[in-house]
């Protein structure tokens, strides 16, 4: 059994929430019946750089009982939604999945004309997905996300995952809800000045068939490209409710 003064007890109703929306802490509860912060104490806070996306700050700490102190360089981000997008076509459902590149992994491409090796941002094959802005909600952010992205409008949405997500938690405070929506009429894309991203329908078993093939190594990549954490999260829990019916009368 867990000692409760070397594990302390965590309110079940707290979720930590990044500091751009209200910002609830982990508190938690002493031996007189109070709650208050325990563990590694922030001492110092820096900004290092800003940005309209995230921010770099240099953080101080100190261990509670005083050992040690360290720093460590964190990004502050907005909250973030992730979306599985569905649409029917005829008696077939298929899965809208998005391809981009992502700058922080390179690959090094051969270039004939050059004649030697090329660094390029490495494509994913994600769900869309994006940050909110201020003032909106997970459902509103997720709904907006989708339609620019996909360039569909959204006829009905909702959760797939209902906690909130806590992202890259060694170095960013980003969190995440995942819905799943239905998708209608045609609307055209509306990107970003620096977004590249392009659409693709599969069918829902071929989908299912590709991720499996992927997670156990018969194939090295997920449709010829690479795919992160929150996609391979997402898609399985979105098969396994799938599966049992669960999305009968959604789509």
């Amino acid at each position: 059994m867990l000692d409760k003064k070397e594990f302390p007890y965590v309110k079940e109703d707290v979720q930590c929430i990044p500091r751009y929306w209200k910002q609830k802490y982990p508190y938690r509860e002493t031996d007189d019946g109070t709650y208050k912060m325990y563990g590694h104490i922030l001492l110092e806070t820096s900004t290092e750089k800003e940005s309209s996306r995230f921010n770099l700050e240099r953080r101080g700490f100190e261990k509670t009982n005083k050992e040690s102190g360290y720093f460590n360089l964190v990004t502050t981000s907005k909250p973030s939604a992730e979306i599985i997008c569905l649409k029917k076509y005829g008696r077939t459902v298929q899965m809208a999945l998005i391809l981009q590149p992502r700058t922080p992994y390179i690959a090094d491409i051969w270039d004939e004309e050059k004649g030697e090796y090329v660094q390029y941002a490495r494509f994913f094959f994600e769900q869309p997905a994006g940050l909110l802005e201020i003032g909106e909600t997970f459902e509103q952010g997720a709904k907006r996300e989708t339609e620019e992205e996909t360039g569909f409008e959204v006829q009905d949405i909702q959760l797939l995952i209902k906690p909130v997500i806590c992202r890259h938690v060694s170095y960013s405070d980003e969190c995440s809800q995942v819905f799943v929506a239905k998708l209608g009429r045609e609307i055209g894309q509306k990107l970003d000045r620096n977004e590249d991203i392009k659409p693709y329908w599969f069918p829902l078993e071929k989908v299912e068939e590709e991720l499996e093939n992927y997670l156990e190594g018969i194939n090295n990549k997920f449709f010829g490209y690479d795919i992160p954490d929150m996609t391979i999260l997402s898609l399985q829990r979105f098969f396994t409710k799938w599966n049992r019916g669960d999305f009968k009368d959604f789509i």
